[in-house]
Order: C-alpha cells, then sequence, then structure tokens
C-alpha cells in the first residue's frame, strides 16, 4: 500500500486529468480515512453515553442540556425544527432577491423556487424581503419557544 502525503493527495484530486488516477486515490486515500473517522467518532459517542449513564443522564445530550433553556433534546429538536420552519419562506425569498441582484451584475446564477406560502402572517408571497414592515428578528420569533421570544 502507498502512502501519499495529504497535500500530494489533494492535489492529484484536483489536477490530475485522469478520472481512473482520480479515483484510485480518492478510494485508495479518502475513503479508509473517513471510515476510520467514523469508527473513531462511533467510540467517542459511545464513551459520552457512559459518562453521561454513570452520571445518571439518558444520554451525553440529555447531560448537556441539562439547565439550559431547551432543557431536553426532544426541546431542542422541536425548536430547530420550529424555527427552520418560520425562517425558510424568509430565506427562501432573500435568496431570490440576491440571485436578482447577481444576475443584474452580469453574475451567472440559478432561478430559485419561488414561494408558495399564502398566508401574510407567515411570510411574502415570494416578494422581496423588504416588502415586510417587520424586521428579521421580528420574524424569527413566530413558532419560538415564549422565553426567546
Amino acid at each position: 500500500t502507498l502512502v501519499l502525503p495529504s497535500s500530494v493527495v489533494e492535489m492529484l484530486l484536483r489536477h490530475h486529468p485522469g478520472e481512473g488516477v482520480r479515483w484510485q486515490v480518492y478510494s485508495s486515500c479518502i475513503v479508509p480515512q473517513a471510515r476510520l473517522a467514523l469508527v473513531a467518532l462511533a467510540h467517542l459517542v459511545h464513551i459520552r453515553n457512559d459518562i453521561a449513564a454513570m452520571q445518571g443522564h439518558a444520554s451525553h445530550a440529555h447531560a448537556t442540556l441539562e439547565g439550559s433553556i431547551l432543557g431536553t433534546p426532544e426541546a431542542a429538536t422541536a425548536f430547530t425544527a420550529r424555527l427552520s420552519s418560520a425562517l425558510s419562506d424568509y430565506a427562501a425569498s432573500d435568496l431570490r432577491d440576491l440571485s436578482r441582484m447577481a444576475r443584474r451584475a452580469g453574475l451567472d446564477v440559478h432561478e430559485l423556487p419561488k414561494s408558495t406560502e399564502s398566508d401574510p402572517k407567515k411570510g411574502p408571497q415570494g416578494g422581496s424581503s423588504s416588502s415586510s414592515s417587520s424586521t428579521w428578528y421580528q420574524r424569527a420569533s413566530v413558532g419560538m419557544h415564549p422565553h426567546m421570544t
């Protein structure tokens, strides 16, 4: 087995004209490293959960979030789902605005899908994000935990 320095692997992956060579470098250098990293990560997760169990917690996530505003991993997951839902139309609108500005500046950009949101309380209908009089942090508070608004 040939062991290559990471700088050589990177150079070959970026610049070698042969697809077969790039694939061989990727499969013999990058894939084994990724597998080792996943094994190490799984071991770390197991150790963290063991330590949390010794401290009387259901998991490392439960131990980490104890005493925080979210309290549990389930609450954190629910919060991020609500936040994502509340911000997705605004983010799409802002991306469309940026895309239009980029096209006006002569940059090549892909068209983004229009929002299907029809409720004015939840977000604009694919228009400019400046069409709403609320600020970003007011819009972000939609569906958030009461302590976060």
